[in-house]
């Protein structure tokens, strides 16, 4: 091997040593970069070790052990050893070797500043191969210049090493040649970037020196600045000093940063937040949640789905979802207990969805609009009582670019909303990109013509609100200020609550009222924009009460409880041209109270020899019952449970389980009929009308004053109730309202009716045709039902006019028994007999009942 320049100083005896035998050739680690790095020396100069042993001076101690120091310690291994990097002392020109133990170091020297020395071979071919080994200790703190560090004191052990060690000085940024003036070796510019735990302390520039003492206390998951970083200002005497201590406020300072709460990212502290409503007088059971998720992909990831498990909402609408259905993540395809719906076009940045726990009768996709649907903006869905409109709409863009696109949107969208308000209220929800006025913003000023808050935008949602809709939050909350639903990501405007009130609630005119609170969750993480809630009150009744009531079918108790305004068929009926059914000659006459109609029967002539107008598809039996059937069978069906029911009903249900809108037959649970009630069924075989009847349901229905029980409007379903409706009344006297029927107002099939086609040729009456129907348009009629009578309707009373049993009829307790038989489908030879037979054989049966007794 090539001998080293000759030392000076107190080490020149020290590397005077005799050689010993060359160790065995290791081929260097590879290192990136355009320069090839040149091999380390072949030969290794090892000393005998008793002899290492006795030249352990202070001289050799402090070559090792300098400003900054010099070492390797074993790790696990003989054969893995710790590089440590730091410039020695400088004690002459040229290059110093430190001993210590077994171990040789040939190590580069400064030069002194300003002197120009040509370098020896080995330093132009030696490039550090700065390949870091996990070590225990981390390196340590630089120490003030001139002073000795205390990591590698004598007590200290240094392990043998297979190769030498190489210590260089950090260099300028950049590739080829070093741009230090005091060393010109060549370096490779493309080295691995180190670790925090794992950076040198070498000896750079004052500034550099100050950056890896930052980095070498830093947290691992805080990003480095490696050696190779250029400096940019020198640093005066005082500051150099002041690097050189261990940097604890530095340390301090990166862990704080690290562990400060990501504001606009997910910080959702859900133990601390309450989501019940602030004031506990305010009714509701209907919620609906609106959310910006900015992303749906990584508003899952940040744990967006625990708002759903905290709020509970009924439906939560989301928007800019920003994936496609194939591109939803797992979690956010099936959400437990909702039905999810969504759209979001390919490619489009917008998207939105619709969880729902109740199904809605329809769904819409879109506007209508082939500019406006492109990046998918728009879900409608329609409830029984209202839609729900999810909506994006489209940004102005930055320096207004798309302001034309938001303004044709405008127009599209307002028309769409007031088509839909026709026919039934809305209540729209989502991101309306607009601060309406001044208050719901943090800087309007400045803010003038910006998108979100420019004239333009500002006058399109007064013109929404002037067609009769409502901004729910203004509405319960006029005066509020620093109410925001988006912040920035900039500047910390969410701690600050800078934002701006983007996301609305905007309701019909007539269902305002019936919103009981606007909350917005502002402490609610993990998108820009916060999530808004509306606790609804109209639509408390979409699920069952206590009481059994339903969506529009109330009480009196619900009416009270919740102010709920119900519709007064009773007026409605009385503006109509009114008839009363007289069963005693199966005629209709002019009038309202059924019991003066009856009276006048009795009078010669009858009726004052007015001539009554034929209404076929009625009988009635005014004596079906005696009195004392009447009771007992009261009495035996009272043993019974009552169940409760809509509009304040109690009833007793006995036959198989359907669902109507899937057109579904279960018989599991069908066992028959109570046997009080079979002495009924068999008078049935007496009345030549139903001599043919085979009862399928039998339904008993009570109905009190002070529960304000009804029925409304309606006719029976048609795809599995057959022709005839048998009613027998008790208890008390009551009158049957019917009104003809001539579709939905929304046109719409309702009713099933659909499936009277596959039978009408069996029916026993003959319908009515459209103009007759037509002409009764303004026309009711009212049946009476003395106390143990039989009624049946059939033919256009059947199917062509809806009955009612109105809250101003019920004057005492009264009790109903309903009977209903098949279709002619599901009858002996019909297409679905197959799937009634086992029930035809069930309705046969008649079971005993007792009462329950308890033994002590």
């Amino acid at each position: 091997m090539e001998e080293l320049p000759k030392r000076r100083g107190r080490l020149a005896k020290a590397a005077q040593e005799p050689k010993v035998e060359e160790a065995p050739e290791k081929e260097p680690p590879k290192v990136r970069g355009k320069r090839k790095a040149v091999a380390a020396p072949e030969t290794l100069v090892e000393k005998p070790e008793k002899k290492a042993a006795t030249k352990k001076t202070k001289d050799t101690e402090h070559a090792v052990s300098t400003e900054q120091s010099i070492g390797a310690q074993e790790n696990g291994s003989s054969e893995e050893v710790v590089e440590k990097k730091a410039p020695v002392k400088k004690s002459g020109r040229g290059a110093k070797k430190a001993t210590n133990g077994d171990l040789e170091a040939v190590v580069e020297e400064p030069k002194a500043k300003g002197k120009k020395t040509a370098p020896s071979k080995d330093s132009k071919a030696k490039v550090e191969e700065n390949a870091v080994v996990a070590k225990e200790e981390p390196a340590a703190p630089a120490t003030k210049r001139g002073a000795a560090s205390k990591s590698n004191s004598t007590k200290q052990s240094v392990p043998e090493a297979e190769e030498p060690v190489t210590v260089s000085k950090p260099v300028a940024k950049g590739r080829g040649k070093a741009k230090d003036k005091t060393d010109k070796q060549e370096v490779n510019d493309d080295l691995p970037v180190q670790k925090p735990d794992e950076v040198e302390p070498t000896k750079p520039t004052a500034r550099g020196r100050k950056k890896v003492a930052a980095v070498a206390d830093a947290p691992a998951d805080i990003p480095t600045v490696t050696q190779r970083k250029r400096t940019k200002a020198p640093v005066d005497e005082k500051d150099e000093e002041a690097d050189t201590a261990p940097p604890k406020e530095k340390k301090t300072k990166v862990t704080a940063a690290a562990a400060a709460p990501k504001m606009n990212k997910c910080a959702t502290d859900y133990g601390s937040l309450n989501f019940a409503l602030d004031d506990g007088n305010k009714q509701w059971n209907y919620k609906i949640s609106s959310w910006n998720v900015a992303g749906l992909r990584g508003w899952v990831g940040k744990g967006g789905l625990e708002f759903i498990d905290h709020e509970q909402p009924d439906i939560l609408c989301v928007q800019e979802t920003k994936c496609t259905e194939d591109q939803l993540p797992e979690e956010a395809r099936q959400i437990k207990g909702y039905h999810p719906y969504w759209l979001c076009k390919p490619g489009g940045y917008a998207g939105v969805a619709i969880y729902s726990k109740k199904m809605p009768i329809h769904v819409v996709y879109g506007l209508g609009d082939e500019e406006q649907d492109a990046d998918g903006r728009l879900l409608t869905a329609e409830y029984e009582k209202f839609y729900l409109v999810c909506v994006y709409v489209p940004n102005a863009g930055k320096k207004l670019v798309t302001l034309p696109k938001r303004l044709r949107w405008n127009e599209k969208f307002h028309q769409y909303l007031r088509e839909l308000d026709a026919k039934k209220p809305v209540i729209l929800c989502g991101d309306m990109n607009v601060a309406h006025e001044e208050i719901d913003l943090a800087n309007p000023k400045t803010n003038r013509r910006n998108a979100g808050f420019t004239q333009e935008e500002r006058d399109g949602m007064s013109e929404l609100l002037s067609h009769g809709f409502v901004d729910t939050f203004r509405r319960l909350y006029p005066e509020q200020k620093s109410a925001y639903t988006f912040w920035t990501y900039m500047g910390g405007a969410r701690a600050k609550n800078v934002g701006w009130r983007l996301d609305y609630f905007i309701t019909s005119e007539r269902l305002a009222d019936k919103v009981t609170d606007n909350v917005i969750r502002s402490q609610v993480y993990g998108s820009d924009h916060c999530p808004c809630n509306v606790p609804y009150l109209s639509c408390q009744m979409d699920y069952p009460r206590p009481c059994g009531c339903k969506g529009r079918r109330t009480c009196l108790h619900c009416e009270a409880e919740f102010g709920i305004e119900r519709s007064d068929f009773y007026t409605t009926f009385q503006n109509s041209e009114s008839f009363v059914y007289c069963p005693r000659c199966d005629k209709i006459y002019p009038g309202w109270d059924w019991e003066k109609i009856l009276s006048e029967h009795a009078d010669t002539p009858a009726h004052g020899g007015v001539r009554g107008e034929d209404y076929p598809g009625v009988y009635i039996d005014l004596d079906f019952l005696s009195e004392a059937e009447e009771a007992r069978l009261l009495h035996d069906l009272d043993e019974l449970p009552w169940d409760v029911s809509q509009s304040g009903r109690r009833k007793q249900n006995f036959g198989p389980k359907t669902n109507f809108k899937k057109a579904r037959l279960r018989s599991a649970q069908f066992a028959g009929f109570p046997r009080v009630s079979e002495f009924v069924q068999r008078r049935f075989e007496q009345v030549p009308l139903l001599a043919t009847f085979q009862t399928i349901e039998q339904c008993s229905l009570e109905y009190a004053p002070e529960r304000g029980a009804s029925i409304d409007p309606h006719i029976d379903d048609c795809w599995i109730w057959g022709e005839r409706i048998v009613t027998v009344n008790l208890l008390s006297d009551s009158v049957l309202t019917m009104s003809p029927y001539s579709g939905s107002a929304d046109g719409k099939p309702r009713y099933n009716l659909h499936f009277l086609e596959q039978y009408r040729e069996h029916l026993l009456g003959e319908l009515m045709d459209e103009k007759a129907i037509a002409a009764c348009g303004n026309r009711i009629v009212r049946i009476p039902m003395p106390r143990r009578s039989l009624l049946v309707l059939y033919g256009p009373p059947r199917y062509q006019w809806e009955h009612a049993v109105l809250r101003e009829d019920i004057k005492d307790r009264r009790v109903c028994l309903a009977y209903r038989e098949f279709t002619p489908m599901y009858l002996q030879g019909g297409s679905e007999y197959r799937h009634s037979e086992d029930i035809f054989q069930r309705a046969k049966q008649f079971w005993d009942h007792q009462p329950a007794t308890v033994e002590s």
